[in-house]
């Protein structure tokens, strides 16, 4: 089946629906692609700050009844129902969101009498947000004069039973889109469907895990055979840098998957590398729009088309660990990093940079602060006299294609660096080759950041970096 050149997926963060003022931007968004396009799909987030709200309440309900929790809910809820003009449809709405809520209420009760919370229940109780979420929005169209349909995707995302972090059957999921999303698409209805949420073949709902709903908007796109997936954010794309760390930081137009996936790995929030994975499969480009702006937004393909600069973006990932086992001799290096790496995988820890000194087998590797207690208990007991951890550190990354064709590159960033009184914690170039990383102690990062940006990314050098 080929692309649908007149089909796109518009996939709205928890900000962006995170009141009725800003699902009314949201809307105004929605119907400006359908005025550009014959077909459109809408994914979306639970309303920001929900989804922390039922998990919460799924985790307290061990011990107490969280009606405060639930009060909460609600209130978010009905607020969000003003973007509905029509007040005999507003209230329609209103009793639904309160038979939900009731739904929910039960399960906590249930859970609350059994004692026990599994990641099972946890994926259900979460799911209502998104629940809630989809069916306000399609009302909101709705009062507006367009035909939309909240849809639940666990009716269609099929999933392993890995409850919180479920893998998707992209086949299975496809013949299931053929049959409930494409025969709305051609009576001009919007489907308004819910992030995050999948089911596994016997029914039971699960979730996709951290950055699920942009991983969402991707499988759309990929089984729906969609011409683009827009993320639709409160950011107005990717930029060369955090434009709170440098002033002249500016909006990048394009990215490859390649590169959009080394920046998302060493701190860039705008997508996770997973959905990046999921759009790779049918190369389907991704826009990173605004939902508060006209900002054209960064597109992510396959191969940018444009500018061919080596360095796109500096990358920063704050709140760092170096974690250090000194002192083994040569012969035993080969089964230290077995075994530390598959202790690594255990924990599932987000491993950064690795390197390693040849003379006695020193081993140093970067994890995020907040997993050093972890890395503690898997590793401590056994390498206690030899373990050491260096907090207070930041990875500092240069991201672009071609690094590794173009001569001098690793010589210029480290010079910069050093011109700045840098220490140079740890150092690694990327196994992509789109990436030179160095690990830095915090309190210098401004200084290396900014000393970068002026040396590959400057208006005087974007033309030579």
């Amino acid at each position: 089946m080929n692309v649908n050149e007149q089909r796109v997926v518009l996939k709205f963060g928890g900000t962006s629906v995170g009141s009725s003022t800003n699902m009314a931007k949201a809307i105004d968004k929605i119907i400006k692609a359908k005025e550009e396009y014959d077909e459109v799909v809408v994914v979306l987030s639970a309303i920001s700050g929900v989804t922390n709200l039922l998990l919460y309440a799924g985790r307290s309900a061990l011990y107490k009844r969280p009606k405060d929790t639930l009060l909460q809910l609600k209130e978010k809820h009905y607020e969000a129902c003003d973007v509905i003009p029509d007040t005999k449809l507003k209230m329609q709405t209103i009793l639904e969101i309160d038979e939900m809520l009731m739904e929910l209420e039960k399960i906590l009760t249930g859970v609350f009498y059994v004692g026990e919370v599994t990641p099972r229940s946890l994926d259900h109780i979460v799911s209502f947000g998104e629940r809630l979420s989809t069916l306000i929005v399609a009302r909101g169209l709705k009062a507006r004069g367009v035909k939309s349909d909240n849809i639940d995707a666990a009716e269609v995302v099929v999933t392993d039973a890995a409850f919180m972090n479920a893998t998707v059957d992209f086949e299975k999921t496809e013949e299931r889109a053929r049959e409930k999303i494409e025969p709305l698409l051609k009576q001009g209805i919007i489907p308004i469907i819910t992030g995050f949420i999948g089911a596994s073949a016997n029914g039971q709902r699960t979730t996709l895990g951290r950055g699920g709903s942009d991983y969402s908007a991707a499988i759309f796109g990929d089984v729906l055979h969609s011409k683009e997936v827009w993320i639709m954010t409160d950011v107005d794309g990717v930029m060369s840098c955090d434009p709170r760390l440098v002033e002249d930081a500016y909006l990048l137009d394009e990215l490859s998957y390649l590169e959009a996936m080394e920046l998302a790995y060493f701190g860039a929030k705008v997508i996770h590398p997973k959905t990046l994975e999921a759009a790779k499969r049918k190369k389907i480009p991704i826009l990173i729009k605004n939902t508060f702006s006209d900002s054209p937004g960064t597109l992510i393909r396959a191969a940018r088309e444009g500018e061919r600069k080596v360095v796109k973006s500096i990358s920063i990932f704050k709140d760092a660990s170096i974690v250090e086992i000194k002192g083994y001799g040569i012969g035993k290096a080969a089964r230290v990093m077995k075994e530390i790496f598959h202790s690594m995988e255990e924990g599932q820890i987000n491993v950064m940079m690795v390197t390693q000194g040849s003379s006695q087998a020193n081993v140093s590797f970067v994890v995020p602060s907040d997993d050093v207690k972890t890395v503690k208990k898997l590793l401590l007991r056994q390498y206690y006299e030899r373990f050491n951890v260096i907090d207070g550190i930041s990875v500092v990354s240069i991201v672009g294609e071609g690094m590794s064709e173009t001569a001098g590159m690793a010589a210029r960033f480290f010079k910069a660096v050093a011109a700045q009184g840098v220490n140079n914690m740890m150092i690694s170039q990327g196994s992509s080759e789109v990436s030179i990383n160095v690990a830095i102690l915090e309190d210098d990062m401004q200084s290396a950041v900014t000393a970068l940006h002026d040396e590959f990314l400057s208006p005087s050098k974007r033309a030579s970096a």
